[in-house]
């Protein structure tokens, strides 16, 4: 694993995390598809909508305090880490805001499981808290032995893993809140992580930009992915084809790699102050369902919810 260490990446980290929101007026934000990118800017205090193709599809959401980190549940809404501003929101596919939970700590890292469960890091003691998918406050979930909590994933077996750059690590607790240790050691910067369909780990160094590759069992699979040293990687999301995504602080944009690590450049960088985190909608993202649907037996169906169109349901008996 190369490592060298830049004390730039350090020092934008800070800058990102301790900015003060940026007003925007409220705009009528597009509605997210599967597989379009949304961008946590801290140095805007917005949410950047882009297209998969790359189209800039504008302001998701603004007026935000800090947002630091975001993360996605299966059916498209969308949840931003407030850093500044100590709360949690969770917004609609269309950046409606569904819920906001207000935390007595500076939030890190947020992650929601499958059942709905909020997951939220306090960033300044490495304490993994959580919340119902309601907001109700369902106390501490781990005490790691980690100094940051930091961006945040789950494995498939439920397993969370959260990077701390003050110790150089990613940390590993359980489905039930058992610290299991270090999976990952000695990684200077540690930043963005994300797995792929096979379960290997990518963690991202805002310090050296690159993409380390670890295996399941936490062999380390060599560099997947690197940068020149004038940027600073930060979060970074897989899209269903296998293709790596990286929110590049230092030079404001979004760099995208194949599923080989193959560099194929700049994907987005307009309305980019410093992008720090992304996600990518879910391919299992609901599609928005009209609300005559919803009434007097129609029901809006998977072949027609793109549409807009519905089907009544009639009791035949049968």
């Amino acid at each position: 694993m190369r490592i060298c260490f830049r004390a730039v990446g350090t020092a934008l980290l800070t800058l990102a995390l301790g900015l003060s929101p940026m007003f925007v007026s409220p705009s009528l934000a597009a509605a997210t598809s599967a597989g379009d990118i949304l961008v946590a800017d801290p140095g805007s205090g917005t949410i950047h909508h882009y297209s998969a193709s790359g189209v800039d599809l504008g302001v998701f959401a603004g007026g935000l305090s800090s947002p630091s980190w975001i993360t996605a549940d299966r059916i498209g809404n969308v949840y931003v880490s407030e850093h500044d501003g100590q709360r949690i929101s969770k917004l609609s596919p269309a950046g409606v805001n569904l819920l906001t939970i207000t935390t007595p700590y500076k939030p890190g890292g947020v992650q929601v499981g499958t059942d709905g469960t909020i997951y939220v890091g306090d960033y300044l003691t490495g304490k993994v808290y959580r919340y119902s998918a309601t907001g109700a406050d369902l106390g501490l979930f781990a005490s790691t032995a980690l100094s940051l909590a930091d961006f945040m994933a789950f494995d498939a077996g439920g397993n969370l893993y959260v990077t701390d750059s003050s110790r150089e690590v990613v940390g590993r607790v359980s489905p039930t809140g058992v610290d299991l240790g270090d999976f990952v050691v000695g990684f200077p910067g540690t930043a963005g992580i994300a797995f792929d369909a096979d379960g290997n780990l990518y963690v991202a160094s805002f310090n050296n930009n690159i993409v380390e590759k670890y295996s399941p069992s936490g062999t380390d699979l060599g560099t997947f992915a690197s940068m020149s040293p004038s940027d600073s990687m930060m979060g970074i999301a897989f899209d269903a084809s296998g293709n790596l995504y990286v929110a590049n602080l230092a030079l404001g944009n979004i760099h995208k790699f194949s599923s080989t690590g193959a560099d194929l450049g700049v994907f987005a960088s307009t309305g980019l102050v410093f992008p720090r985190d992304l996600v990518i909608v879910p391919v299992g993202a609901a599609p928005t369902v009209k609300e005559e649907c919803k009434e007097d037996g129609w029901q809006s169906f998977d072949a027609f919810k793109n549409q807009g169109d519905c089907i009544q349901l009639l009791n035949t008996g049968k």
